[in-house]
């Protein structure tokens, strides 16, 4: 297990540097290493509801997923605008079975959730999420500072003795650049 631990630690601070159950407790503190221009929340495990959510897939690993997010958002947006599509929701990656190898390719959706009628324009897929069992925290900062966020909820997760799924979302709550401390991100990591 501990070697899992570091794995994952390993897995997300390389990941962000490229690129309801539990009572609410107060406050936000500053991210490890990051002491006053970001902020984490508190660990809560939730089962949130299910979402659909219209995606592009694209095959990325630790190394590459830093180019790859830009252009595939701009892409992503200009299809929904062609189509005549307004999100539900905000910005959301969705990470399928990533791992600590940096030169592993994982699963990376892309999309924005969407109401159940809304049809998927040509080269998107529309899928409809189960509720989520996960643990989230509430990150706000630069973007290349998550880690610390995502170093913080896997130590608090696996204190707590729960363990990851494999599939792990973002959601841009608010989003102004990638360098801004003022981004707020909902940081979501499966649990059984």
């Amino acid at each position: 297990m501990k070697r899992g631990k570091r794995l994952l630690a390993m897995l997300i601070m390389v990941l962000v540097a490229s690129a309801v159950q539990a009572q609410p407790k107060p406050a936000t503190k500053p991210a490890a290493g990051a002491p006053g221009d970001s902020m984490v929340g508190e660990m809560r495990v939730e089962t949130l509801k299910g979402v659909t959510y219209l995606h592009m897939d694209t095959q990325v690993t630790l190394m590459t997923i830093g180019p790859t997010v830009e252009p595939a958002v701009t892409k992503l947006l200009k299809m929904l605008s062609d189509a005549h599509i307004a999100p539900a929701g905000p910005l959301m990656f969705v990470y399928h079975n990533a791992t600590a190898n940096p030169n592993k390719k994982f699963t990376l959706e892309i999309g924005f959730p969407v109401k159940e009628d809304v049809e998927a324009p040509a080269g998107l897929t529309k899928t409809k999420a189960e509720p989520f069992k996960c643990a989230t925290m509430l990150y706000s900062g630069p973007v290349a500072k998550m880690g610390a966020a995502y170093q913080q909820l896997y130590t608090d997760l696996f204190g707590e003795g729960l363990a990851p799924t494999g599939v792990m979302r973002d959601y841009y709550l608010y989003f102004e650049d990638k360098e801004s401390a003022n981004n707020v991100v909902l940081i979501q990591v499966g649990v059984q």
